[in-house]
């Protein structure tokens, strides 16, 4: 959702923070959403809709978050995103809660 908090963490233990700032269902052909002179932010995108019964819609959901908190002192939880990408060019992920 808008406002929630993203970190990755990197194979190296570095971990860059995201806030989401756009949730989407944009066309595939919408290739200027990863045009690399945009600026720092992250783009998530996976096929739309969830449920659909053949692969390969033309339709994408899109994530898009940029650094930081968007939040100003206090503590703020976020979630840590793993991504491991298979053959079939899917994504497993699995989060948990950090710091």
């Amino acid at each position: 959702m808008r406002g929630d908090r993203l970190a990755l963490e990197a194979v190296d233990g570095s971990v860059r923070r995201y806030r989401v700032a756009d949730l989407a269902v944009r066309h595939a052909s919408a290739t200027w959403l990863l045009d690399a002179s945009a600026g720092d932010r992250l783009v998530l995108l996976t096929c739309y809709p969830f449920d659909a019964v053949d692969p390969g819609t033309p339709w994408r959901y899109v994530i898009t978050a940029y650094p930081g908190s968007g939040q100003r002192g206090g503590s703020t939880r976020y979630t840590a995103v793993q991504g491991t990408g298979r053959a079939d060019r899917s994504m497993v992920y699995q989060s948990r809660s950090i710091s």
